[in-house]
């Protein structure tokens, strides 16, 4: 667990030693992620639904 997590400064209990080109995503969508305009606990929650496949294809 990395001490952030710890701390409650994040909920990434492991630090992901991968650069953000192995997700597949382009510079415009990483700035909108990280531009507090999306809820981004949100969009991971959509994501690990089963469901969610589905709903996207």
């Amino acid at each position: 667990m990395t001490s952030d997590y710890l701390l409650g400064l994040t909920e990434n209990r492991e630090q992901h030693p991968f650069s953000v080109d192995e997700l597949g995503l382009d510079d415009e969508t990483v700035d909108l992620l990280k531009s507090g305009k999306l809820n981004v606990r949100l969009i991971c929650e959509m994501i690990k639904h089963p469901d969610y496949i589905n709903f996207i294809s």
